[in-house]
């Protein structure tokens, strides 16, 4: 963690920068793309393909950060899996499954998927359809964990854009509190010499 302390006239401000909690500098970004061939995990279960990428993870806990194109090094804003908009029917989403069993078995986050969408209608835009994507949720895992994120469809050929998200480790109380401490003793140790 870097703090800086600036002083102006009688005022102080002070920013952490780099806390795990707060941006994105220890991060890992992914990005799946919903057409084949692209992505590091493709696994066929009851007919329809699984398209993702897996992590080692260590133990502790995990927030998931969905990201739109641009961001921090995502690559798409959301994923259509037909080659038409035709909302309610058909049309962009954002969803993933997270597993623990290489793709067989996995948690759904977000929405869409069949025709029409089995949990909450396809937007127009792929813009629309990031901002109905998932807020961020915190995944843990007691051991290390290869974990499979991915997403499915049954056919690739009309499919367009993917999604983009990161995995991020939430720092334990108990770094945040040395961290705390370490930015007051800072403070009282500047305003010592000061006075």
């Amino acid at each position: 963690m870097l703090v800086l302390i600036a002083r102006k006239g009688a005022r102080w401000s002070v920013a952490a920068v780099g806390l795990l909690g707060g941006t994105f500098a220890h991060a890992t970004v992914i990005n799946i793309s919903t057409l084949l061939s692209v992505n590091s995990v493709e696994v066929t279960v009851g007919g329809l393909k699984h398209v993702g990428t897996t992590l080692a993870l260590p133990a502790g806990a995990f927030q998931v950060t969905p990201l739109k194109s641009g961001q921090f090094g995502a690559l798409h804003t959301a994923a259509n899996r037909f080659s038409a908009n035709n909302v309610p029917t058909r049309g962009w989403e954002w969803n993933m499954f997270v597993s623990i069993d290489g793709g067989t078995t996995g948690t759904k986050y977000g929405f869409g998927g069949g025709s029409p969408a089995i949990d909450g209608t396809y937007q127009a835009t792929a813009d629309l359809a990031f901002a109905a994507a998932p807020a961020p949720f915190v995944l843990n895992y007691a051991s290390p964990t290869s974990v499979t994120f991915y997403w499915v469809d049954d056919n690739f050929a009309d499919n367009q854009g993917g999604i983009s998200f990161s995995v991020e480790a939430v720092p334990e109380p108990a770094t945040l509190v040395l961290g705390a401490a370490g930015l007051v003793a800072a403070i009282r140790r500047r305003r010592a010499r000061v006075a």
